[in-house]
């Protein structure tokens, strides 16, 4: 469970990251030197928007962006060691990774 939910409800909802908000949306995604990846979605994303085969949101584009600025994010900070935290934990710390 992320440890922004408090008593089943998610405490920065209007607020929530990208990644939260396309949670359970049927999808592929193409990692370099990967496998394609694809998931069918959760019920609750079927249950109101049907099935279709058609329904594959190509997380690929989005990802190769957020990896771009990330990358120029962390060169600007001089960042260099990998940053071990869920994007809840960084919100709950303030971004500072430990």
């Amino acid at each position: 469970m992320c440890p922004l939910n408090a008593e089943g409800r998610c405490q920065v909802y209007t607020h929530r990251p990208m990644i939260c908000r396309l949670h359970g949306i049927p999808h592929v995604l193409q990692l370099p030197g990967s496998p394609r990846q694809q998931s069918p979605g959760c019920d609750e994303f079927h249950r109101r928007c049907g099935r279709s085969a058609d329904l594959l949101l190509d997380r690929t584009p989005l990802y190769n962006q957020l990896a771009k600025l990330e990358f120029e994010c962390r060169q600007a900070l001089g960042l260099q060691r990998k940053i071990r935290m869920t994007i809840a934990e960084m919100l709950l710390d303030d971004g500072v990774a430990p």
